[in-house]
């Protein structure tokens, strides 16, 4: 059975609206992704024009049915102190969940549509395929990401590489093993997360979605798990076998993806926080979440993770030890 996706009208450019395409088949959906790929990139430049604009629009319009309250640390001032400790398995993941304020983004997000642009590709020395692509999804409006994959047919196991605050994609690929890790035969995708800065405008976005009952850390979360939802939709990837590697804030969303969520196989990550971090000219930022608070320490005790995991020292520049990296994600993701 064909589903078909539309996705209509032209966006704008601040990137909150759907690109344009006609209708065209995409794949049954049992459990496979409802991606759709967009032959005429629709924003040329990709996210240079303010993709960010979506998250004060698109997302808290989307949600707006939840009807939710403002989140205590939106408001300036002392922020609240943790609370007593929530339970295991089942308990802690609905917990953080409702801590984002992302089930109603987590509802449905196998069947919601994602579309995809390939802005750029090029190929490497070693054989890598890079490919630049623009994404649009209708709670979270348009984000870049960078593809690479290995020289070869796959199926290929993959990793989602994240990026801390003030770098990108592509500072990932190459100083954080993206590029060593297709040349070791895996898949990497790595999202550019918008405002992940500690700049300002992230402080103020942060603080507006909060004052929404939403969390900017949530929506990176959302972000992370479309990112398997893209590599779940390549035949050159398998979806059984993919990890998750992070670097800093990378790792502060990555830390939670793994809680919420079963999609991933390994983990390997070099920061932990409380989620009361302070960070740019007016302190709340991502990951100044105070529901998260007293989940801190279940989230951040990596031996109660059921998938094998590694915590390495921040930004794991010792040559042995990026050496143990890629041969854990070898192992572990191994056919």
């Amino acid at each position: 059975m064909l589903v078909t996706v539309t996705v209509a009208a032209v966006l704008p450019q601040d990137g909150t609206r759907p690109p344009p395409t006609e209708d065209r088949p995409a794949r049954a959906f049992l459990r496979r992704p409802n991606v759709t790929y967009v032959d005429t990139p629709w924003l040329a430049r990709g996210c240079r024009s303010g993709c960010w604009n979506a998250y004060l629009t698109l997302t808290p319009a989307y949600a707006r049915r939840a009807r939710r309250a403002p989140r205590p640390e939106a408001r300036l001032g002392t922020l609240p102190r943790p609370a007593a400790a929530g339970g295991p398995g089942d308990e802690l993941r609905r917990r953080i969940i409702d801590g984002l304020g992302i089930g109603f983004l987590i509802d449905g997000l196998a069947e919601r549509p994602l579309a995809v642009a390939v802005l750029g590709e090029s190929r490497t020395r070693d054989g890598t395929v890079r490919r630049r692509l623009l994404l649009w999804d209708p709670a979270v409006g348009s984000f870049e990401a960078t593809l690479l994959l290995p020289a070869g047919r796959g199926p290929f196991p993959g990793v989602v590489g994240l990026h801390g605050h003030r770098d990108d994609d592509v500072t990932f690929a190459e100083e954080f093993l993206g590029e060593r890790l297709a040349e070791n035969g895996v898949a990497v995708l790595m999202p550019r997360f918008r405002v992940h800065d500690c700049s300002l405008l992230e402080n103020l976005i942060a603080r507006k979605l909060l004052d929404q009952g939403l969390t900017l850390l949530g929506l990176r979360v959302y972000e992370t798990l479309l990112m398997y939802k893209v590599l779940d939709d390549l035949d050159a990837v398998d979806a059984r076998r993919v990890g998750l590697l992070s670097h800093s804030g990378g790792s502060s969303t990555a830390n939670l993806v793994v809680r919420i969520s079963d999609a991933f196989r390994a983990h390997v990550a070099d920061y932990r926080v409380d989620y009361l971090n302070a960070c740019g000219p007016l302190d709340v930022h991502c990951e100044t979440v105070s529901a998260l608070a007293p989940l801190a320490t279940q989230v951040n005790d990596f031996s109660t993770l059921t998938i094998p995991h590694l915590l390495v020292p921040y930004k794991f520049s010792d040559p042995r030890l990026r050496r143990e990296i890629v041969t854990f994600f070898r192992r572990h993701l191994a056919g």
